[in-house]
């Protein structure tokens, strides 16, 4: 305001979709009496009246997001629904467009690149696919205990049940495994299922984690950008959080939330969702040429004179008045 500069915002609107409590309440009951039906629990997380928003979480992004919107001066947002949350929120139309999601270019970059991938001559045990990809790293959960020590049992519980995990960790989680005392644990399950738990720190190319997304089972992260790539890649995918700011892909029935309290409550998630075919079958939500389009966007709404910021008179059509 004082120098007359407003923001483009990418990716704008994004707002934290989360169950209500009594949704998550109920599911929860059903579980632990044995009568939990995955196919209710994925349809309920397809109707965007199970979900409240205002969610703090993920921290800061969503009070960035919040912050920067009234700066801006156009709103380069990634599907409808974000579309519809700025408008309910009062921002006007005429500077919001859907443009898709910005990782999906380099993550069709990626699956093309994929073809050349050597990730699997160094981790053979992936090529056959059928595998759960888990990466946790939101500080959320690293900082929390009872979240993080609830996903490393999941892990643990899936692996004994015979269903291969691939854990990639960053150094985040790195530093959760020591603080937790959970390092001794994880070397456990390598010696001790070593065709069954394949743990590895993160990759440095981005074609090698789409080469493995791609044979996966589902990916089970608190990611936000795996909960996109997953969607674009075509493998199921489940949110180790309890709700998520890419809540379009609940909507559309791509991913489903696994609140990570309960370890057996995860896993039953997690199972339901591997080579779920009507996950699969959703298609690529976040569309494609999405950089071209936040191009062209910002420079239709360009002025030459005051770029994106506009005083109130010209706004409201009174610059004849004022001159």
């Amino acid at each position: 305001m004082l120098h007359g500069v407003a923001c483009v915002h990418v990716e704008a609107g994004i707002r934290t979709l989360t169950p209500r409590e009594a949704i998550y309440h109920y599911f929860y009951k059903e579980f632990k009496e044995n009568r939990f039906d995955w196919n209710e629990y994925y349809l309920t997380m397809q109707d965007i009246d199970t979900y409240s928003r205002g969610s703090m979480e993920p921290y800061f992004e969503q009070v960035n997001t919040r912050m920067i919107e009234p700066a801006s001066g156009f709103y380069a947002t990634p599907v409808e629904i974000t579309k519809e949350f700025l408008l309910s929120e009062g921002f006007e139309e005429s500077k919001i467009s859907v443009v898709g999601n910005t990782i999906a270019d380099p993550t069709l970059k990626a699956l093309r690149e994929a073809e050349s991938s050597d990730i699997f001559s160094h981790y053979p045990l992936l090529e056959a696919g059928n595998f759960v990809m888990v990466s946790i790293h939101r500080r959320e959960t690293l900082n929390d205990r009872m979240r993080f020590v609830a996903i490393m049992d999941a892990l643990e519980l899936l692996v004994k049940d015979g269903i291969r995990v691939l854990f990639l960790s960053l150094n985040g989680t790195e530093q959760a495994l020591d603080r937790y005392k959970l390092r001794t644990k994880v070397m456990s399950l390598v010696k001790k299922y070593p065709e069954l738990f394949i743990y590895s720190e993160a990759w440095a190319y981005h074609k090698d984690v789409i080469a493995a997304m791609r044979r996966s089972a589902v990916v089970a992260s608190d990611s936000g950008g795996f909960q996109e790539e997953a969607n674009i890649v075509g493998v199921p995918c489940v949110t180790l959080r309890y709700g998520s700011d890419r809540g379009e892909s609940f909507i559309a029935g791509a991913n489903v939330p696994a609140p990570p309290f309960d370890s057996a409550f995860i896993v039953s998630i997690i199972k339901g969702a591997m080579n779920n075919q009507d996950m699969i079958s959703v298609g690529n939500i976040y569309g494609e040429n999405v950089s071209k389009k936040i191009v062209d966007g910002v420079l239709s709404h360009l002025d030459p004179e005051t770029g994106f910021y506009m005083r109130e008179e010209r706004r409201l059509g009174f610059t004849s008045f004022t001159q």
